[in-house]
């Protein structure tokens, strides 16, 4: 090395010592000019440019070291230095919203260490910045496969699948983000739009409610939520119409997950409750509806209708007579109120009128239909044929009074006023479905199941999605089967009893030498009488092929609520009913998919066993569901397996759950 190149190099080592870093520069670019290998020459002015931040130029005379020799300590730690600096300055400009310069200066940490291990992950969220979708997703996968374990990473790919129209790829992510870290907002927000999207309501039911629980102020959720709620509503209401009324209580309790103070999805909850005749939860959801609106005629009405069905007939006159105090002239209060108090006077309420406001609620008009449907005394068919106006507005209240009078017959036991008065209504209206239905029930309590039968199908040929009325014909097949039995069982006790008292006789005679048993068997041919001898060329019959089982499977559920529900915190039981009409089934056993479901507990049969020809066998599976379980449909599979894995036969089976709704009372107000 010459004099003036070491002279200069001790000169711009002691500029660089001094932090007088611009004065320093000249020096070693001088030098470099000199000796192009002059590494340390190299290396000091890579120093200088980087404690001036002049990263780019840094880099330059760094890599230019590197070149030189790969294995130079002051050009690695220079260049890991450099590589440093690019990535803090991308995290502060990422920070500070700055996407293009974040993705600038972590670009140029990817190119110096493309093993960084947290490069790509922040290099992603820069693209979500600048919502360049497609650059995110490489980043982040090549992210992800150096460190699968990253926090953020599993949520930023969930969201970036969200925008990118990916949905089934979000959930994936996005479940494992939450797994990671619960309380992660944005996380559960963008699993109900990937569920939303999707078309299931129920899992994006469940993660906007998560959302709101975690922060109820969060803004983006409320338009999401209000979207799914109404959905969930629209199908309730249709299901309603369609007299499907366990799928409308499950959409509605979907709402109520959203929204518990929505008006009218506890009144046509309640709707749906009284329909299914579960009296307790229809009062439960319609005290929480008079009570969000005191104006609510209809409800309180209904409210009346559900005590009625429990017999409490204080609390049904009290909540009719809060109706008319709302508006005197509802009919349909009126005449629940003249069937079940015989000292009420319409007269009565008109002075209470002012109590209240008299503006009418503002419900649906499917709500208000449902409603009328519920006391109403005209079928569909009946109501489009024309008629007389000022006949029909005669005699439609006496026809309504006397279903009523007929159900409080029924209720108390007096089966035959109630017969007298439900033919009343069919001779004055022969359409009348609901008094065709409430003579069946007569006749059913009297024995006289004949005649339940025909009043029931004539109740149907009205009106053929008329549920109570199957219901009815259904429990009248149970019990002529129940009394079937019990017929046969008798015969049997009394033909076996005769066989015993034989049996009895004879050996009694026998004890006591009256008749002598081995003479009765002895052959009466001579002594003399030779057997004649066997036939000969006799064939050996063929073996025949055996008979296949054939197998069917009826499942069934005895839960005691009786709503068909698996209620939070209810045990129930899944019958299952096994018959064969063909040979023997040998090493049978039971496989039931999907073999676990989430908020339900209960255990598959593992045992082997037999099904004989015209032997049914019967299984039941205690079935408990969680306090905290949630409102779902399911699909049961359930297959009868035999030997070598064999599928003898399958059925399906739909259960429903829902939540406690213990959770949904409101205080009564008295």
């Amino acid at each position: 090395m010459n004099a003036i190149i070491t002279a200069r190099y001790n000169l711009a080592i002691a500029y660089l010592n001094d932090s007088q870093y611009s004065e320093a520069i000249p020096e070693f670019e001088a030098i470099t000019k000199l000796d192009e290998d002059f590494i340390d020459a190299h290396c000091g002015l890579s120093r200088a440019f980087l404690e001036l931040n002049e990263l780019d130029k840094a880099e330059i005379s760094a890599k230019t070291a590197i070149s030189l020799n790969s294995d130079y300590p002051s050009a690695l730690t220079l260049i890991d230095a450099i590589k440093n600096a690019h990535y803090d300055n991308g995290i502060a400009s990422l920070n500070n919203l700055s996407y293009n310069d974040a993705v600038s200066s972590l670009r140029k940490v990817e190119d110096l260490d493309p093993e960084h291990k947290n490069v790509g992950y922040n290099l992603g969220r820069a693209y979500i910045g600048l919502k360049e979708y497609d650059k995110a997703i490489n980043s982040l996968q090549h992210a992800l496969s150096a460190n699968p374990e990253l926090d953020g990473i599993h949520f930023n790919l969930g969201h970036v699948y969200v925008e990118q129209r990916q949905f089934d790829n979000a959930i994936r992510h996005l479940e494992r983000a939450i797994i990671s870290d619960p309380n992660k907002i944005d996380a559960h927000y963008d699993l109900a739009r990937a569920y939303r999207e999707l078309g299931n309501l129920e899992a994006a039911t469940n993660a906007a409610s998560e959302t709101l629980r975690l922060n109820p102020n969060f803004q983006p959720i409320h338009d999401l939520v209000e979207s799914i709620k109404q959905t969930h509503y629209n199908k309730g209401i249709a299901f309603l119409n369609d007299e499907r009324y366990s799928d409308a209580v499950a959409s509605f309790h979907n709402v109520i997950a959203l929204d518990s103070d929505f008006t009218p999805v506890n009144y046509n909850l309640g709707i749906a409750y009284l329909k299914m005749e579960n009296y307790p939860r229809a009062i439960d959801v319609l005290q929480k509806a008079v009570k969000l609106d005191t104006t609510h005629k209809s409800a309180y009405h209904a409210l009346a209708l559900a005590f009625f069905g429990q017999h409490e007939l204080e609390n049904a006159r009290n909540a009719a007579k809060e109706a008319l105090k709302i508006d005197s002239t509802f009919q349909p209060a009126r005449s629940l109120l003249e069937a079940i108090d015989p000292s009420f006077s319409p007269e009565s309420t008109s002075s209470t009128i002012e109590s209240k406001s008299t503006q009418k609620p503002e419900i649906d008009e499917v709500d208000q239909q449902h409603l009328e449907d519920t006391v109403s005394v005209q079928n569909k068919d009946n109501q489009s044929k024309p008629k007389d106006v000022e006949k029909e507005t005669q005699e439609t209240p006496n026809v309504e009074k006397d279903l009523l009078r007929g159900s409080v017959f029924l209720n108390n036991k007096q089966y035959d006023q109630a017969a007298a008065v439900f033919k009343r209504v069919i001779t004055a209206n022969p359409n009348s479905v609901e008094a065709f239905y409430g003579l069946g029930q007569v006749y059913f309590c009297l024995a006289a199941y004949e005649d339940a039968v025909t009043a029931a199908n004539e109740a149907l040929k009205l009106n053929p999605k008329h549920h109570p009325s199957r219901e009815l014909l259904t429990v009248i097949k149970h019990v002529r089967n129940y009394e079937r039995k019990k017929k046969y069982r008798k015969k049997i006790f009394i033909y076996t009893s005769i066989v015993i008292i034989i049996a009895l006789g004879v050996f009694t005679a026998y004890r006591y030498g009256v008749i002598n048993i081995p003479d009765l068997f002895s052959s009466s041919k001579p002594d003399n009488q030779v057997d004649p001898p066997d036939k000969p060329n006799v064939k050996t019959p063929i073996p025949t092929k055996p008979t296949p089982p054939i197998l069917s499977i009826f499942p069934s559920i005895e839960e005691p609520s009786g709503n068909g529900f698996i209620d939070a915190g209810e045990t129930v039981k899944l019958m299952l009913n096994i018959t064969n009409t063909g040979g023997i089934a040998r090493n049978v056993t039971i496989r039931i998919t999907p073999t676990s479901i989430q908020g339900l507990r209960f255990e598959i049969p593992r045992n082997r066993f037999e099904v004989n020809k015209n032997k049914p066998k019967h299984y039941e599976i205690p079935i408990t569901a969680d306090q905290n379980v949630k409102a779902m449909p399911k699909t049961l599979t359930i297959q009868l397996i035999g030997e070598n894995q064999k599928v003898l036969t399958e059925n399906s089976f739909v259960i429903k759950t829902q939540p406690d709704n213990d959770k949904l009372k409101p205080q009564i107000v008295r």
